[in-house]
């Protein structure tokens, strides 16, 4: 069982801590916007795709079905997104931004880039490339254990 001066447990600790202090952040600054993290996070990945099924919102965002349609129902109501039928399969929904949901990420956008930049002026560019290749190989990793673990769980039962 590892220990606080274990150093792979002292990492962990200290990337749920920085974890903390970036969303908590996030939140404040996207309060300003009158937008959740979610929901940015949601109009961040319609921005990139263009639309995007309920289904493959919820792979981007981490989360299950019951909070994405959640997600989704508050950001159709105040008319960030619209929801509408596959023409050629009825039981297939698109989702896109709407203008004022577009027009509202991009200026949240804006004030949040400048912000993520004021975050890692601590680091030179240099350190920032080192930390990049560091936290998308271990990032990689992760991912690749959550593949195996959720792969192993769909394998019928004999």
């Amino acid at each position: 069982m590892p220990t606080d001066d274990h150093p792979a447990y002292n990492l962990y600790t200290l990337f749920k801590e920085i974890f903390l202090l970036l969303d908590n952040s996030d939140r404040r600054l996207l309060q300003s916007f009158d937008l959740s993290t979610a929901r940015f996070n949601a109009l961040s990945h319609l921005a990139k795709h263009g639309d995007l099924s309920p289904s493959d919102l919820r792979t981007l965002l981490l989360c299950d079905k019951a909070n994405v349609t959640r997600l989704l129902d508050g950001m159709e109501r105040d008319g960030l997104v619209k929801r509408t039928q596959d023409k050629s399969d009825g039981r297939r929904t698109h989702i896109t931004p709407s203008p004022d949901g577009e027009k509202l990420w991009h200026e949240a956008k804006q004030t949040h880039s400048t912000y993520i930049s004021s975050r890692f002026e601590c680091l030179s560019l240099e350190e920032q490339q080192t930390l990049r290749e560091l936290l998308a190989r271990l990032k990689a990793t992760l991912q690749q254990q959550l593949d195996s673990t959720q792969a192993g769980r769909a394998r019928p039962s004999r």
